[in-house]
């Protein structure tokens, strides 16, 4: 047996059991710096446990690495190893390797634990998982962060580790909303967690992080009211604090919520107090505190909500630079985050090359590293740009991909996915099925009142009544396009749907009354000049002429 083979050994067994604690693969300079042989016959005793074809020896003393002949070998002479000697050896383990300053943080840590070096093991599990994340390697920074969080509960007083606990519980939940998406349940229980300690500290230096938990959690679920009072009354109390980088999220996160529900000109208010709060160096090691770095997360939804509010360039403007800001940050999820809500500007811009390129970023990225988050929401984009190329199960695989979205309770940009789907089964010439998803939106509007594609959707739906010839209907639909879009103050949204009524009053033979209205909106704008619908305008309005 290996056992028996170890025992015939005894004078080296020793240095066998202790070459096992550091695994099955080792090298000289460790061992030697540990063990209580000098290093000639440290080298003496290995050639003698080659010889025996217990381990293989690479290279030549003192650069030699071993590695055991079989796992089981390793396991037998470290199994045989008493526990208060093994733990020695694990300690002796890891003050060496901490001495080195160049081993990864997980193998002192590894060490750390076996030697019931509690302190020691929490510790640099966190630096394990703060270097996984950094990388980023999303299930290692989950194993190590729950590794040190277990050693933090060992310890004979936890509640003195309280405010590393929460630190912990922060980045942990952040982890877990970027690996299984904004509905994780780990990442609410994290969050949950996290939230006590605060409340038991009084510490409110992560106040915004614990309350971006409660608040995804809103956002997700289409509980936009919920979402915007919470976002307003963090707002007044980091408002109070010197802290611009709480203070930047807080008055993203409103802003995000004052979107959904049609309160453009508002949420841009607060975007500009991030942006202007806003500077690269405040969000160093963010990777620590959110799942996306904040400054591509705030243009993520200044370029949208400038594209509503009737200013195209500065939303180009703005989606470039970002573009240019996440390629450099070089993070998987911020580079998702931000492609993703870049592929959003440029389909409301009817650039449809520009949203399929920056949605495949988000999708290829996301479906690379197993984050659900983006194969969801880039998932039904992907699929649209499947129809764009002439894919029939395209449709089909879109709606496929949302109910599975729905079905885990995420209501969040679905009347978006489905004014894409409309719009798109509009131009396959499918109408009925065109209407019945615009319905379907008008549903999912009054449940989560996320009504910022409103106007769009009964845009789309009065031209479907054009195209089935019910044009008392159409006007109908464009008309309210027209109010819901002067309530929201998305002036985009406007000039479309005044376009669709003056393209309806012309074949109806009232061009100069085509013309009045549709004039001013064209008017009001002082960019934009070279997109597709202000161009489109221009040309209809040479024709009114």
């Amino acid at each position: 047996s290996l056992m028996a083979r170890l025992d015939r050994l005894q004078p080296i067994k020793e240095v066998a059991q202790t070459a096992a604690c550091i695994g099955r693969e080792f090298d000289f300079s460790l061992l030697s710096a540990i063990s209580t042989l000098d290093e000639a016959a440290l080298a003496d005793a290995l050639e003698q446990l080659a010889a025996a074809e217990l381990i293989y020896r690479r290279g030549v003393v003192p650069e030699a690495t071993y590695i055991f002949k079989h796992a089981l070998v390793r396991d037998a002479a470290y199994e045989s190893l008493l526990k208060t000697r093994r733990r020695a050896v694990h300690a002796r383990l890891a003050e060496t390797l901490e001495a080195v300053g160049t081993a990864a943080p997980e193998l002192i840590a590894y060490h750390a634990t076996e030697a019931e070096l509690l302190e020691k093991a929490m510790q640099y599990w966190q630096l394990a998982g703060e270097a996984a994340l950094a990388r980023p390697a999303y299930d290692e920074a989950i194993s190590h962060l729950s590794a040190a969080i277990n050693m933090l509960g060992r310890l004979p007083d936890p509640t003195v580790w309280q405010a590393r606990e929460l630190q912990m519980q922060v980045q942990l939940a952040q982890v877990f909303l970027t690996r299984h998406g904004y509905g994780s349940e780990s990442a609410a229980a994290a969050f949950e967690r996290a939230s006590t300690l605060l409340e038991a500290s009084g510490d409110t230096k992560l106040l915004v992080p614990v309350s971006y938990g409660r608040w995804i959690g809103h956002y997700l679920r289409g509980e936009h009211n919920a979402g915007s009072e919470l976002g307003e009354r963090l707002v007044a109390v980091v408002d109070k604090r010197e802290d611009a980088v709480a203070r930047l999220v807080a008055h993203r996160l409103l802003a995000a919520s004052l979107i959904a529900l049609g309160r453009q000109r508002q949420a841009n208010e607060q975007l500009n107090v991030s942006l202007d709060l806003y500077s690269p160096e405040l969000t160093v090691n963010f990777a620590n505190r959110f799942a996306q770095e904040p400054g591509v997360q705030i243009k993520a939804y200044l370029v949208f909500n400038l594209w509503l509010l009737g200013y195209p360039d500065q939303a180009a403007e703005h989606a470039i630079t970002s573009r240019a800001a996440a390629m450099e940050i070089d993070h998987v999820n911020t580079t998702c985050y931000g492609a993703w809500h870049w592929s959003v500007m440029w389909e409301l811009a009817r650039n449809t090359a520009q949203a399929d390129e920056c949605n495949s970023i988000a999708f290829d990225l996301g479906t690379q590293h197993q984050l659900q988050t983006w194969q969801e929401y880039a998932g039904s984009g992907d699929a649209l740009t499947k129809s764009r190329n002439g894919d029939p199960g395209a449709i089909q695989l879109m709606d496929d991909r949302l109910g599975g979205y729905i079905a885990h309770g995420h209501w969040l940009m679905v009347p978006y996915f489905r004014m894409l789907q409309a719009n798109e089964l509009l131009r396959l010439g499918q109408h009925d099925s065109a209407r019945a998803v615009i319905r379907d939106a008008y549903d999912v509007i009054a449940r989560t009142k996320e009504c910022w594609t409103q106007p769009e959707l009964h845009r789309l739906e009065g031209e479907i009544d054009v195209l089935q010839d019910n044009h008392a209907s159409a006007e109908a639909n464009f008309l309210k396009a027209i109010d819901v879009a002067r309530q929201q103050d998305a002036k985009s949204w406007e000039l479309r749907a005044t376009m669709s009524l003056a393209q309806l009053w012309a074949a109806q033979g009232e061009r100069r009354k085509a013309r009045d209205h549709l004039q001013p909106v064209y008017d009001w704008f002082t960019e934009g000049f070279e997109t597709a619908d202000l161009c489109d305008s221009r040309q209809l309005l040479g024709e009114l002429r």
